[in-house]
């Protein structure tokens, strides 16, 4: 029972860890027009926070169809929905990507979402 019970307060505290730094860290916006935008007054980070509130998702599988399409090789998107945001993940290091600045992954951000509305003519659903 005694390992039962540091094992839980391990596991809540390594959990309230991560949501704290969650908060902590740069935001990132999606944009009505669906471009991603880095937090400018912040350094270039590996990860950025997106709230959901400002989304208009009404399920988890929405918000995962929805993020899944900006996945590649160098962008992750990482979804909490039941805590309300999202964790973009840079691969900085990436061989084609390193030494990158804030302004030339937004537009990655912005070139790949132009090249989605260029071949659905439309916007992603967020529905």
């Amino acid at each position: 029972m005694k390992q039962f019970l540091l094992t839980l307060a391990a596991y809540l505290g390594l959990l309230l860890c991560s949501q704290l730094q969650a908060q902590n860290m740069p935001k990132a916006t999606m944009t009505a027009e669906q471009y991603l935008m880095l937090d400018h007054q912040q350094p270039l980070s590996s990860v950025y926070r997106i709230e959901l509130a400002d989304l208009d998702f009404k399920t988890s599988e929405q918000a995962q169809r929805f993020f899944d399409k900006f996945n590649e090789k160098d962008v992750s998107f990482e979804l909490h929905f039941s805590e309300g945001f999202t964790l973009v993940k840079l691969d900085l290091n990436a061989a084609t990507k390193k030494g990158w600045t804030r302004e030339q992954w937004g537009m990655l951000f912005k070139m790949r979402i132009q090249k989605q509305r260029e071949t659905s003519g439309q916007f992603l659903d967020l529905r």
